[in-house]
């Protein structure tokens, strides 16, 4: 059996309040239920395709932040050893 991975329009489920059953017959655990609640809540499925959106810039710009730290150490290294 396949087991079931959330994404924003597998979230929808949580608005139909599974029950157990329900969670047992997509091989979804009755803790990973209340955990998306916790995390998901109310949101609409509008809202969690932004949130994604959201995540996904968030991560891509702190990439890039971390390549630029990156890049002015090895300027200033480069600077040290010309000394």
């Amino acid at each position: 059996m396949e087991r079931f991975k959330p994404n924003p329009m597998g979230i929808n489920c949580l608005h139909f309040k599974l029950s157990n059953s329900g969670a047992k017959r997509h091989g979804v655990s009755e803790p990973s239920i209340y955990a998306w609640r916790k995390k998901f809540g109310d949101l609409g499925t509008d809202d969690v395709k932004r949130l994604k959106q959201l995540e996904q810039e968030n991560s891509r710009l702190k990439k890039l932040v971390v390549e630029r730290d990156l890049e002015i150490e090895v300027m200033k290294e480069i600077a040290a050893n010309k000394r």
